[in-house]
């Protein structure tokens, strides 16, 4: 059955709804419905859907020398023990490797999201400070 079109929360509740009824699972329903509304999911507040801290070449040369053994400054909190507890339940040294990895890199996103955050507060409150400065001039 076709989608309806428009971009309303109400169409695309409908629409949500519709493809549930069809069978597909709640996220691929909500995808589908999003996409044919043509909008993207808010990244506010969803760590996944923030930037990886730095740019594509630098993150592969610091995964080239952690595959490689090399030392990268840091693994991040209990990187060994979440390896372990994952090779234990995936089955083997390199797949709790990967996903021990994977909550690096979700880590340094958190963090690059706070600092990116931290710099949005800094230049508010210095453009308030203009502000209240230009105000003082007026006057």
């Amino acid at each position: 059955m076709p989608l309806k079109k428009g971009s309303s929360n109400e169409t695309i509740s409908s629409n949500i709804s519709k493809l549930r009824k069809e069978g597909y699972p709640e996220n691929q329903s909500i995808a589908i419905a999003m996409n044919e509304a043509g909008k993207k999911k808010d990244p506010k507040g969803d760590p996944k859907m923030e930037k990886k801290p730095g740019t594509k070449k630098e993150r592969s040369e610091v995964a080239k020398e952690a595959r490689e053994g090399k030392d990268i400054g840091h693994k991040g909190k209990n990187f060994e023990k979440i390896a372990d507890k994952a090779a234990k339940e995936y089955g083997s040294k390199e797949a709790g490797e990967r996903v021990a990895g994977s909550i690096m890199w979700h880590e340094e996103a958190k963090k690059a999201a706070d600092k990116r955050e931290s710099a949005r507060k800094e230049e508010g409150k210095a453009q308030e400070a203009r502000r209240d400065e230009l105000r003082k001039r007026r006057k």
